[in-house]
């Protein structure tokens, strides 16, 4: 992904991408040094019958956060790479794609991570 840290700079660095300097363009694989903060974001959109609502979100395999769906879920945190889980998936919903999600938090911007879940109805007597 190409890194821009404002509208003014991705327009500077579109209009030196136009005037030939490359390097202004190439994708930035780097993780963050930067000890200025960012801001991520986790959505749960869940779908189906008998919906879940309620989760944890672990950031790292460490610091586990409770989610409830619905309810806004946003942390301030040091421009890094992270590793955000879900768990706590209630056994009739099953997570469509990768569980296990890497996200760049970069100075001063926000990155939103989405899991989606389809629930069926839990069978009697579970």
């Amino acid at each position: 992904m190409i890194r821009f840290l404002s509208t003014r700079g991705a327009m500077l660095a579109a209009a030196v991408c136009v005037l030939g300097a490359s390097a202004a363009c190439e994708e930035d694989s780097t993780p963050p040094t930067t000890s200025s903060p960012g801001r991520l974001a986790v959505m749960v959109n869940a779908t189906g019958t008998s919906v879940d609502n309620q989760f944890t979100v672990q950031l790292n395999n460490g610091e586990a956060l409770s989610y409830v769906s619905g309810t806004p879920f946003e942390r301030e945190l040091p421009a890094s790479v992270y590793t955000v889980s879900l768990s706590g998936i209630a056994p009739n919903c099953t997570l469509q794609g990768e569980n296990d999600v890497r996200a760049v938090v970069y100075a001063g911007q926000r990155i939103v991570v989405t899991f989606t879940l389809t629930c069926t109805t839990s069978p009697v007597g579970a």
